[in-house]
């Protein structure tokens, strides 16, 4: 269908208008097979919700692509891969397999993506002024694996509040779309993931009066971390014919407010000496709602923080600044948002004094190093809002 794939009007109102019909679909089938998340003592909502979110979006990319028509061994790859992953994520949502298992196919993935596509990570930019450090092929392979791996979790950790995870994914689209200067071969499926996004944000936000809410699910977070790692490395570096059309390092803005977070939690449990993969809450959400805004408040303070850090890579990008003052303003917007998360109770009463209000008198472990309660929780009506127990 020549309209569909170069017509990008049209293929966004076709793929919204999918995903939404989808979504209708796929709500039915997860009651009757039960995959849905269910409430109890460790999550926050307090009725369950379909987790269908992300087996749609992948589901109106797959659809798309046999409708386009458009073959290629990369396309064939990211298929593959990516609905591993679903597959994977969605049996996690319904049994909660063990996180060795996650790894394995998250690592199968990035195989898939290395030696099936030809994208990995061989050069990490000019980082000292002295060169490009090129990574030899035995160092290359390892690192790509582990940083596809480690972006998939960092988004799985991002996806806590409704909207969150779809919305900043949103965001990453539209500053790849910049920084490729809307080149055709991205636009046309950068188009359709956002119209798959949109139509789960309509279900997700409540968007429309009436309509029950859905859940990303892990298969959701799985498929956009390894989707936008995928492209980002693609983009950022020369392999065969391709060259890069961006920095390596600015590649670290792009993957966004997801890194960050996730470099900055791993960091402050390391040094409490908790267990780096133990759930806690204190990511930035948690400390906006601890701090009084309401999740829809909450949603938009997110996304403006992450608006900011895209904008300064591109600004960073396109004022032609070096790769070493783009890596030391990454190293001081991480260390900022480290400090914030460390201090987290104290950051929230900073929040509520300057916007004159002030919670009742806790102790901040109760906020920095323990889950609320659902009570807690439903002090500041966000039992609803809350999409998953916290990573």
């Amino acid at each position: 269908m020549p309209l569909l794939e170069e017509n990008l009007v049209i293929r966004f109102l076709f793929v919204f208008l999918l995903s939404v019909l989808l979504i209708k679909i796929w709500k039915l089938i997860a009651w009757n097979i039960q995959l849905v998340d269910k409430p109890n003592a460790r999550k926050i909502h307090t009725s369950a919700v379909p987790l269908v979110g992300g087996i749609v979006v992948y589901l109106s990319i797959f659809v798309t692509a046999l409708i386009v028509g458009r073959n290629s061994i990369e396309l064939y790859c990211y298929l593959a891969a990516a609905g591993a992953l679903v597959i994977t994520g969605a049996f996690d949502d319904k049994y909660d397999i063990s996180a060795k298992l996650r790894l394995f196919i998250e690592f199968v993935a990035a195989g898939l993506m290395i030696f099936g596509a030809g994208i990995y990570v061989d050069n990490l930019g000019n980082l000292f002024g002295l060169g490009d450090v090129v990574l030899p092929a035995f160092v290359a392979v390892p690192f790509t694996i582990l940083a596809v791996a480690g972006y998939i979790n960092a988004v799985n950790m991002a996806d806590g509040l409704d909207g969150m995870a779809a919305s900043l994914g949103i965001m990453t689209i539209v500053t790849l779309m910049i920084l490729v200067n809307g080149k055709q071969a991205f636009a046309i499926p950068s188009v359709t993931l956002a119209a798959a996004l949109m139509g789960f944000l309509v279900y997700n936000l409540q968007i429309v009066r009436g309509l029950r809410k859905v859940f990303m699910g892990d298969a959701g977070s799985m498929l956009l971390g390894f989707t936008f790692v995928w492209l980002v490395i693609d983009f950022s570096q020369s392999h065969g014919t391709s060259t890069a059309l961006f920095s390596p390092v600015t590649a670290l803005f792009v993957l966004g407010l997801p890194l960050v977070d996730m470099l900055a939690t791993l960091a402050r449990r390391i040094k409490k000496g908790q267990n780096p993969m133990k759930p806690d809450k204190t990511h930035v959400h948690h400390i906006l709602l601890h701090a009084g805004y309401t999740p829809r408040q909450t949603l938009a303070i997110i996304i403006i923080i992450g608006a900011l850090f895209h904008a300064l890579g591109m600004v960073l990008h396109f004022t032609g600044a070096s790769d070493l003052v783009q890596l030391i303003a990454f190293i001081v917007v991480c260390g900022l948002y480290y400090e914030a998360v460390l201090h987290a109770f104290s950051v929230s009463r900073i929040i509520q004094n300057f916007r004159g209000k002030r919670e009742p008198a806790r102790k901040g472990k109760q906020y920095t190093q323990h889950g609320h309660s659902k009570k807690k929780f439903a002090e500041h009506g966000t039992a609803e809002h809350l999409t998953h127990q916290p990573k």
